[in-house]
């Protein structure tokens, strides 16, 4: 299946410089792809895990500004936290406290990665408004922006 990058951007020949006039509008396009489902997750924590996060990931700090700009999206605010926890080699703290049903299954859980909270329950992911908000808030003040 082609993905946005592979489609728009010259990612096989090495990522653009930053001089390029492209290369925002690629970041935007590859945020706006941002889902729960561009994380791959382990016991260890959760890493980018879609091409597109993986080039927003390898873009590093000129990527910075436009992922802080959607911490507060609730559909890809903790993908945008994953990956800019990656650029920045945070502490990478995780955590995961599993729920049970009557029958002792896992019926969901919740999960931490470096101060973004969110649950998984019903089949959906969610993060609370708040929390989103105040990473954003903390992010910003951390990068200056």
């Amino acid at each position: 299946m082609a993905t946005l990058l592979s489609m728009a951007c010259p990612c096989a020949s090495g990522p653009l410089n930053s001089d390029d006039p492209r290369e925002g509008e690629l970041i935007s396009k590859a945020i706006d792809t941002l889902t729960w489902e561009s994380m791959n997750g382990s016991h260890s924590g959760p890493s980018p895990g879609s091409d597109e996060a993986k080039y927003l990931q390898g873009l590093g700090t000129r990527a910075s500004a436009q992922l802080v700009d959607v911490l507060e999206d609730p559909d890809r605010g903790v993908a945008a936290h994953v990956v800019l926890s990656h650029i920045w080699n945070c502490s990478h703290t995780y955590r995961e406290d599993y729920s049970f049903d009557s029958k002792g299954s896992i019926s969901g859980w919740t999960s931490e990665c470096d101060g973004v909270r969110w649950t998984y329950r019903d089949r959906k992911e969610s993060a609370e408004p708040a929390e989103l908000a105040i990473n954003a808030r903390r992010c910003r003040e951390r990068l200056g922006l």
